[in-house]
């Protein structure tokens, strides 16, 4: 973070001192922004928000700056401010910042702030003028985890390598850091809680806001083929990183049974940390032609976890571990016509799986019938909390350049991705999202 201050405090000075007398040889200084505002209402289960009420917690702001030092020297920075339900809650921060050094078309460095190259759409994710959709498709871009994947503290090398009639090729690779993990979205911290602690579907468990998340040594590479055939380019990403876990003590209190009687049994946790390794490869498609665009992807996360403490004995006797990890899968296809300036209509198909071993939930529920009979507790899980289907349908408005309105619909079959409830009893396996939003561009 000092050094993100750092290079902060430099561009601006450099951006303020444009255009006094002692100023550089500098070119004019861009500067765009946009504010927008969205409503979600849900006719059952709070997705992202309180949905099931009717949110207007879900908007953005941010400004942009941007300069030419020289003809290969570029500087810029985006200041946001964000709210979707209890996340960023309109706190100003740096959204990207960097120097940008292009020695030729096939070789730049960049330093600092760098949004991630994942998937076709990760880095231009909170541009809304660019995308059709209000929400993009949650298998490969789950808006949940925003915060973790959308930018490293780093540095990066990137390029575009002529291939003659094969086309071109862009590359990038960056390398930096997270840093220290915001946990009391609710959504990111239910997530992060049901990783670390087996006894997430029974009982009390540790405070998510109490688990200290730091991400180490991530690297992102990108590699995007513009093939000969025109309006075609298939793409492939990968992500490596590692997030350290520091989970404070904890107790927790179930019921067992002991000679058929039931009886209350403590479990003590000391103070332990656990460290996950993700592997998250994407696989990406987009064909434009005219004013049609069609898209896919797919995309993978693993995670493997390691802890340094040794298997409760109740999980031992129950025949059970610690969780080591899994693998979560998503992917969608999607198709967007523009039938005049002012309208396109978009839809896409989007599947997500908690565990791609485990797509119908039963080793899921298995495990938890296994504990909840053992501690004299009711099942915590559903079968639907194993997956989240939707299917979408967009009308974007561009009612001029600088304003553009969107009304969105998604039909869900699965619970996935939701984490705002008291009891999995209350989750809705069917059920509507419906989205609209706001946007001014400058």
């Amino acid at each position: 973070m000092k050094m993100l201050r750092c290079l902060s405090l430099c561009i601006a000075v450099l951006m303020m001192s444009a255009g006094g007398s002692y100023a550089l040889e500098m070119g004019p200084i861009d500067v765009h922004g946009f504010i927008s505002q969205g409503y979600l209402q849900s006719t059952a289960n709070n997705y992202l928000a309180k949905s099931e009420k009717g949110s207007f917690e879900y908007n953005e702001a941010g400004i942009n700056f941007s300069t030419n030092v020289s003809d290969k020297l570029r500087l810029g920075l985006q200041l946001m401010a964000r709210d979707m339900g209890d996340s960023g809650n309109n706190e100003v921060q740096l959204d990207w910042g960097f120097a940008d050094y292009r020695w030729r078309n096939e070789l730049g460095l960049r330093f600092g702030k760098l949004k991630m190259p994942m998937g076709l759409y990760n880095e231009t994710r909170d541009v809304d003028m660019l995308r059709t959709w209000i929400l993009l498709p949650q298998g490969v871009y789950q808006e949940y985890i925003r915060d973790f994947i959308v930018a490293l503290e780093g540095g990066a090398i990137y390029g575009t390598l002529d291939a003659g009639p094969a086309g071109s090729f862009e590359y990038s690779d960056v390398l930096g850091t997270i840093g220290n993990m915001d946990t009391s979205n609710k959504s990111f911290g239910a997530m992060m809680v049901s990783m670390m602690s087996p006894y997430a579907m029974v009982g009390e468990t540790v405070n998510a806001e109490d688990i200290r998340l730091t991400g180490r040594k991530f690297n992102v590479a990108s590699l995007i083929w513009n093939t000969p055939v025109e309006g075609l380019r298939l793409g492939g990403t990968y992500m490596m990183g590692r997030v350290d876990f520091e989970v404070p003590e904890m107790s927790q209190t179930l019921y067992t049974l002991i000679g058929g009687i039931p009886t209350l049994v403590q479990l003590d946790f000391p103070e332990r940390n656990a460290k996950a390794i993700l592997n998250n490869p994407t696989y990406s498609a987009e064909y434009k032609w005219k004013d049609l665009t069609l898209a896919a992807e797919y995309m993978e996360q693993k995670v493997k976890m390691t802890y340094d403490i040794d298997t409760p004995a109740l999980l031992t006797a129950l025949g059970l571990e610690m969780p080591s990890g899994t693998t979560t899968q998503g992917y969608y296809g999607s198709a967007a016509y523009r039938f005049t300036d002012w309208l396109e209509l978009g839809a896409y198909y989007s599947v997500y799986y908690r565990d791609k071993h485990d797509k119908k939930g039963e080793d899921m529920v298995d495990m938890a019938t296994t504990v909840a009979n053992a501690t004299a507790t009711s099942v915590a899980v559903v079968d639907h909390q194993a997956w989240q289907k939707d299917t979408c349908v967009t009308a974007r408005f561009d009612i001029n350049p600088a304003w553009c309105i969107k009304l969105e619909g998604h039909h869900m079959n699965g619970t996935a991705q939701v984490f705002d409830y008291s009891s999995a009893d209350d989750l809705r396996k069917i059920w509507t999202l419906y989205a609209a939003k706001a946007t001014f561009n400058f």
